[in-house]
């Protein structure tokens, strides 16, 4: 069985290495050189201190760490990362990740969610679609990164709750 609790300070080894296992796999073979250059650790874990508050964790039986989701609030309300585990792929922890993201948000106020996902990112775009959010096709993503904005051609998801 699962839990989901609100990520602390004592996750982020255990999240950096995840995002970093998790994005360089789904990405690292499609997007260019310089944006992957920036994608390291240290970037991550930056990133992740910066986000704590806004991440949601899913713990095993045994307290190990199976996925994140970090949110968006605000006017561009919507999903930020999402990652989970080689083993938790084909379980219903992503669901359950992405159904606690939306109701977060909805109890903010949010009533149209977007994320962003990469075209050649299939399995995560299926599921998306799987889950109920519509593919509005391309548009350019500005992702940080330790340099500024980096501009990168994402497929634009969308949800109304």
């Amino acid at each position: 069985m699962t839990t989901l609790r609100d990520a602390v300070a004592g996750d982020i080894p255990a999240l950096v290495s995840l995002w970093n296992e998790g994005w360089h796999e789904a990405h690292g073979a499609h997007v260019p050189a310089d944006l992957l250059a920036e994608r390291t650790p240290l970037a991550f874990r930056i990133r992740l201190e910066r986000m704590l508050a806004r991440v949601r964790v899913s713990v095993s039986e045994t307290g190990g760490i199976t996925g994140f989701c970090a949110i968006i609030t605000g006017a561009k309300a919507g999903i930020d990362q999402l990652f989970v585990t080689p083993d938790a792929r084909g379980t219903d922890i992503a669901t359950t990740l992405l159904r606690d993201a939306e109701g977060r948000l909805q109890a903010l106020g949010a009533r149209t969610l977007r994320l962003d996902c990469l075209p050649e990112n299939r399995r995560a775009a299926a599921f998306y679609t799987r889950e109920g959010w519509k593919s509005c096709g391309i548009h350019t993503a500005h992702l940080e990164t330790r340099s500024g904005t980096y501009p990168l051609p994402c497929l634009l998801f969308e949800r109304i709750l």
